[in-house]
């Protein structure tokens, strides 16, 4: 059987076109762009919508449940569940093994 592959994210420019634009020695602009390259590379595109309860014939939320869906996440919470997943398992193709944010959660933990 033939499974297709999952259609890659669609991706910005090279960030190779968008260096010849900065100075040298302009550290604080380069991290700039290269902080608004990626933001625009992961972002979600479309409209948030908010949460609603169907039709369907799932079983019923409680109102405070669907509430508590469109709460904030706390990075403790995120942490604690990033920390809870093997380490070198994959979320995807594209995607960075866990290992990688848990060894580095002192720098994209706070983003």
């Amino acid at each position: 059987m033939n499974v297709p592959s999952p259609k890659p994210p669609s991706v910005p420019a090279p960030m190779e076109d968008l260096l010849p634009d900065v100075n040298q020695g302009d550290g604080e602009q380069l991290k700039e762009m290269v902080n608004n390259y990626y933001k625009k590379l992961f972002r979600i595109s479309g409209k948030w919508q908010t949460w609603y309860q169907t039709q369907i014939s799932y079983p019923s939320l409680e109102e405070v449940d669907i509430v508590n869906l469109d709460m904030h996440v706390m990075n403790e919470e995120i942490k604690r569940a990033l920390f809870d997943i093997k380490s070198w398992k994959a979320p995807s193709p594209y995607g960075f093994p866990t290992g990688f944010y848990q060894k580095s959660w002192d720098n994209v933990g706070k983003n």
